[in-house]
């Protein structure tokens, strides 16, 4: 049986005064986006108005970039499906300076997403009103599902491409027999690049700023070009986190990831890698796999701070609320650090790849975990 991904594109024009119309008619295509319809609403300041985009046929997992009001901040308030259901999960809407982006993936229990008129609530946050044009686009999905990944160097102390992807091979093997059995899916190279340009170098090798704006990032991410569907890899010399956090050795921008670059931002990850000749984390292969899974739309299984040790904006509570990830409670917290580590968390799902602390050892994946992998944009 044939899987389908369907995609569409919200793309928001900002006027910059209270009734002033868009200046132009979108045109009839948008990077091979087909327009499928012209919403007349003006969203106006806290005044939420509705987007809707057709889906044609049923589907695995679908995405919706709204983007280019890079000066009108947006706020997606609800998703509303053909059959008026509303309860899709608030952890497949992320977003970031100028662009939204929406993945509605497939999670265990659910027949699908079904085809028909799909209704995005949105509302303004300042001033200038905005008006909107939709596009979609449906691809196919082989029934021997895969994904592409591509690695990506931005470090100054590799010497070729080419040591650097017998560097990775080993962590990659590792990734793929985390995620692989799982969820049956193919994880292929797409190809490996070492960026040369010295200026680029000295500009991104190091990554500062995530977790907040980072304009690093997001400006790596769109100098370097990679194809669409294709998850990523910025394998770079150090990440360093905005908020008193320090030095980190992963980083994931969004749960979900955006298959398609409507915008730039979001769409990659970022591990951190020693130099050539210096020993390879061991851990590598735990990092690339975790990473993968948020892109793929996999958020944590449990956050250091579990429920409630620590209090906003220090605290960042969530998980993925399944059934074969039971959440590690704060009682856990055995040392009354504020922190709950993988030991307090082992009778829970403290080895799993997607605890928010993953270990070498970290190899657990499960069937629910590995069927919401397939259902990404990504997947082909």
């Amino acid at each position: 049986m044939r899987r389908q991904v369907c995609q569409g594109l919200v793309g928001l024009i900002v006027a910059f005064a209270v009734g002033q119309g868009c200046g132009e008619e979108p045109p009839v295509e948008i990077d091979g986006w087909r327009l499928v319809g012209l919403p007349e609403e003006i969203v106006r300041p806290f005044q939420p108005v509705d987007l809707e985009f057709e889906i044609q046929e049923n589907c695995s997992g679908a995405q919706v970039i709204l983007t280019g009001f890079e000066d009108a901040p947006i706020q997606v308030v609800a998703i509303t499906t053909p059959n008026g259901d509303s309860g899709f999960p608030p952890s497949s809407l992320f977003s970031d300076s100028g662009s939204r982006t929406l993945v509605i993936p497939l999670h265990p229990g659910q027949a699908g997403v079904p085809a028909g008129t799909w209704r995005i609530t949105i509302q303004g946050n300042e001033e200038a009103p905005v008006r909107g044009w939709i596009a979609e686009r449906v691809l196919p999905v082989s029934d021997r599902p895969r994904i592409r990944l591509q690695f990506i160097g931005v470090h100054r102390g590799w010497s070729s491409a080419e040591a650097l992807e017998r560097a990775l091979t080993p962590a990659l093997q590792e990734c793929r027999a985390i995620l692989g059995p799982p969820s049956k899916l193919s994880i292929d190279l797409e190809g490996v690049v070492r960026v040369t340009n010295p200026e680029a170098l000295n500009e991104w090798s190091v990554i500062e700023g995530v977790g907040g704006a980072s304009n690093e990032m997001d400006n790596l991410f769109a100098w370097v070009p990679t194809p669409e569907r294709v998850i990523p890899l910025f394998f770079v010399e150090e990440i360093v986190r905005t908020d008193g956090k320090g030095i980190v050795s992963m980083w994931s921008p969004s749960v979900p990831g955006p298959a398609f670059k409507g915008t730039f931002h979001k769409s990659g990850l970022l591990i951190r890698i020693p130099s050539e000749g210096e020993p390879m984390p061991a851990d590598l292969g735990v990092r690339m796999a975790h990473t993968v899974g948020h892109f793929l739309g996999l958020p944590h299984t449990t956050e250091a701070n579990g429920a409630d040790l620590l209090a906003p904006p220090f605290g960042e509570t969530g998980t993925d609320g399944l059934e074969s990830t039971p959440v590690c409670p704060d009682e856990r917290d055995e040392d009354q650090d504020g922190f709950l580590v993988w030991t307090e968390c082992e009778e829970e799902d403290g080895l799993n790849v997607m605890f928010w602390s993953p270990q070498p050892f970290s190899q657990v994946l499960t069937a629910e975990q590995g069927e919401i992998l397939l259902h990404h944009p990504c997947v082909e």
